[in-house]
């Protein structure tokens, strides 16, 4: 059963970072979700309450499950295309989702950097199954790269071949 956070939880977690969120991706999602006066301490000196107020997004469940739901596409792109930066980036943003909807499993599910092989597949294929299975690309590539496989025989593209031993392409 998941729990959705608190902005008390949240501003904890904005607080202290975590050593794996290296560019912030995870920590820019949650401060959204937190109110100008918790926001506030963490923000520019520049920022005003007005300003904030264009960012900030009261949490709920649906909130997150939107914005899940509308960037998946996305990160499935850059996943299949081998865009490395984009889609290490899509995974944060889907951790920090995850977290923030309180979801434990998925969420270590997302954080095993095991689970990130092939551009973070596996982690974008269970996070599609789990809420949108409609939503996995019909790409022959998916079905390989979930499981850890190159996206195919001969791969140039910055796969890795989980199954040779040797530690090359």
């Amino acid at each position: 059963m998941r729990e959705i956070r608190t902005v008390d939880e949240i501003a904890a977690r904005v607080q202290s970072p975590l050593r794996d969120d290296v560019f912030q991706f995870e920590r820019q999602v949650q401060m959204q979700h937190l109110p100008w006066e918790h926001a506030k301490p963490f923000l520019k000196p520049n920022v005003t309450e007005t300003m904030w107020s264009g960012v900030y997004a009261p949490l709920t469940e649906e909130l997150v499950l939107d914005a899940m739901k509308d960037y998946l596409p996305f990160a499935w792109e850059k996943a299949l295309n081998h865009r490395g930066l984009s889609a290490s980036r899509s995974v944060q943003k889907f951790r920090a989702w995850l977290w923030l909807l309180g979801d434990e499993e998925m969420e270590a599910f997302a954080r095993d950097d095991a689970n990130y092989a092939q551009y973070g597949v596996p982690i974008l294929h269970k996070i599609s199954t789990h809420f949108w299975v409609t939503l996995i690309p019909d790409h022959p590539r998916v079905d390989r790269m979930r499981v850890g496989l190159v996206c195919e025989p001969g791969c140039v593209q910055g796969c890795i071949d989980l199954t040779n031993t040797e530690g090359t392409h």
